[in-house]
């Protein structure tokens, strides 16, 4: 078997006899949509049903985590197969060891969940091997800093939201996402020249940008309308080649 995700994941469960595999996405690789780690956990769950191995959707993601991580050496972290595996909104802290703790903070998902009916997808119809980024993000001294810096935001967004009313935590949400785009767009290779004028073409009709998705290079830009008009915002979008695709919240996760 060519694929390394395919040939991991039987090796993993033991798949010996004859069977015939079919995966049909909307989306290519290499859009930083997370499209390994989603491919990963669909597949482990089609192999836990196959041969009855009644995996719950969190045991699942552990497995695809392990096997990208563990097994294929890839310089990625968790949370794509667990957002991919869990479904919804969650609050997850990653733990030395593979340990993955859920927080469980209704006030604070619920805001999320209402901040997201303002969010959207842009296409920047660029791809990129997001293997390739990280390997060169990862050579650059500044990139770990830079990180910490990330998660800071992080840590401190969801510490001060325990004491906010569900309006005041999405204003500081999309504070925080503000903020944190500022320092990832300044790392290595996550913007060029083209994904500048992007943005900037982005900003010119009501949108603000919150981050750009992925190991950054091309993908899809994660952008909050503004404006007052969003039909003639999507046309002057459109206008430069510039698909927009609304956030929608899958609550199942692997099903």
């Amino acid at each position: 078997i060519s694929h390394p995700i395919i040939r991991s994941c039987f090796k993993k469960f033991q798949i010996k006899k004859k069977e015939e595999l079919c995966s049909i996405g909307e989306s290519i690789s290499g859009l930083g949509l997370g499209s390994s780690s989603s491919f990963s956990v669909a597949l482990i769950n089609s192999i836990s049903k196959l041969n009855s191995l009644n995996l719950t959707n969190n045991e699942i993601a552990h497995y695809a985590s392990e096997i990208e991580i563990a097994d294929l050496k890839k310089p990625i972290g968790r949370q794509d197969q667990y957002l991919c595996a869990l479904g919804g909104v969650n609050i997850l802290k990653f733990m030395p060891k593979g340990e993955v703790i859920k927080s469980n903070q209704p006030l604070l998902i619920s805001a999320i969940e209402n901040f997201s009916r303002d969010l959207y997808l842009i296409n920047t119809s660029i791809t990129r091997n997001a293997t390739t980024k990280l390997m060169n993000l990862k050579k650059e001294k500044s990139t770990v800093d830079r990180i910490n810096d990330i998660r800071e935001i992080a840590t401190n967004f969801i510490e001060q939201s325990k004491n906010l009313n569900q309006k005041e935590i999405e204003e500081l949400l999309a504070i925080s996402m503000k903020d944190a785009w500022k320092i990832k767009r300044t790392m290595f290779g996550v913007m060029t020249k083209e994904l500048f004028d992007i943005e900037e073409k982005i900003i010119k009709t009501d949108f603000s940008v919150l981050k750009l998705l992925g190991a950054g290079g091309g993908g899809y830009f994660l952008v909050l309308y503004n404006g007052n008009n969003l039909k003639n915002s999507i046309s002057e979008l459109e206008g430069n080649n510039l698909k927009l695709t609304r956030i929608e919240i899958c609550k199942e996760g692997c099903s």
